[in-house]
């Protein structure tokens, strides 16, 4: 097999190809002036920030051009990051030349924190920094849950089992008698047998239902954002939606949202549910897919600056509890630059 990084259209194989090192420029540390910039940009964005702050950041990016440029692309970075970034906000030290006097200064209103920044110059952006929502207010709603890379194994009263993919949330519905018979999946991924149950049972997600009758199905549905996807293993179900309704049979899957519901298709059941074996399967899937699927079940953030390589399609079997090792094979395979950032945040350039 030659290598990937000659490839036009890599490949990658971990079991077949590259050693499990980290490439020098995987590792790379930030230099000391990046490193700066990255601090002043996290307080900056911590809410905790002052007008003393806003003063000291301007005087620290008219020292120099390099100064001025490297706050400009610190900003850069944490815009594509977003969200994770501001999860980050507090847990690094801050600037060693923050005002020391922190009782003397006075709390400067967002608004104003803006304000300053664009005076900054140097093509500065001011970044307004998100509040993380964690699972655990998420969960609220629930009555299971995971979090970020965790799987778990359900049996309901009705006999049915699930298994519940990384951050997915699970609300029971149904009272007395029937409870148990239905749940309403709130976000995430779920897989269903019903081979135990006795009677119909109901997954409602979204804007759809998909139900099996008594013994009848393992299925799995998928539920993020506003976009749901039932896929049939074993079977059949039947998927009602506002737009119609449909059935399954054994490998077939179909998405939906609020307002449509697609077409049936054939599935590759081994890549659907290579997530319960604890493995993600990706076969000529665009770079760009698999990033957002391996950031579903990674703590932090992957970012993909590099948008040449976005489309460009990938293959491989990777393990779930090392997903680092995917992003040192992306790395060599797709000639992209990693970056580690505090907060296990990695910037593909």
């Amino acid at each position: 097999m030659p290598p990937l990084a000659r490839s036009p259209h890599p490949s990658i194989d971990c079991e077949h190809t590259y050693p499990m090192s980290t490439p020098d420029r995987y590792a790379r540390v930030l230099g000391s002036l990046e490193t700066e910039a990255h601090a002043w940009v996290r307080l900056l964005t911590s809410g905790a920030a002052t007008a003393d702050d806003a003063d000291a950041m301007r005087q620290w990016c008219a020292r120099s051009d390099q100064h001025a440029a490297a706050f400009a692309r610190a900003q850069r970075v944490w815009q594509a990051i977003g969200v994770a970034g501001a999860s980050v906000s507090n847990r690094d030290p801050l600037p060693a030349r923050r005002p020391a006097r922190e009782a003397a200064t006075r709390p400067m209103r967002r608004r104003l924190l803006v304000g300053g920044l664009a005076a900054a110059g140097a093509g500065a952006v001011a970044v307004v920094a998100q509040p993380m929502l964690g699972l655990s207010l998420g969960a609220l709603g629930a009555d299971y849950s995971t979090g970020t890379g965790e799987q778990r194994h359900v049996v309901l009263d009705s006999q049915v089992e699930l298994d519940l993919n990384t951050r997915t949330r699970v609300a029971v519905r149904g009272e007395g008698a029937a409870r148990g018979r239905s749940i309403e999946l709130l976000d995430g991924e779920a897989a269903v047998d019903t081979a135990r149950s006795t009677g119909a049972f109901a997954v409602l997600a979204g804007a759809g239902r998909t139900e099996a009758r008594a013994g009848q199905a393992r299925f799995e549905v998928r539920h993020l954002a506003d976009r749901t996807c039932v896929t049939c293993l074993s079977g059949e179900v039947s998927v009602r939606h506002s737009a119609g309704t449909l059935v399954l049979r054994e490998r077939e899957q179909v998405e939906y949202d609020r307002v449509a519901l697609g077409a049936t298709s054939a599935v590759d059941i081994e890549a659907a549910s290579a997530w319960r074996d604890g493995v993600l399967l990706f076969r000529q899937t665009a770079l760009v897919d698999v990033i957002d699927e391996i950031n579903r079940y990674r703590p932090g953030k992957v970012v993909l600056l590099k948008q040449s390589v976005a489309q460009l399609p990938l293959s491989g079997r990777f393990r779930i509890d090392d997903l680092d090792q995917v992003l040192r094979q992306i790395s060599l395979a797709f000639r992209v630059d990693a970056r580690s950032l505090p907060g296990n945040i990695v910037l593909l350039s």
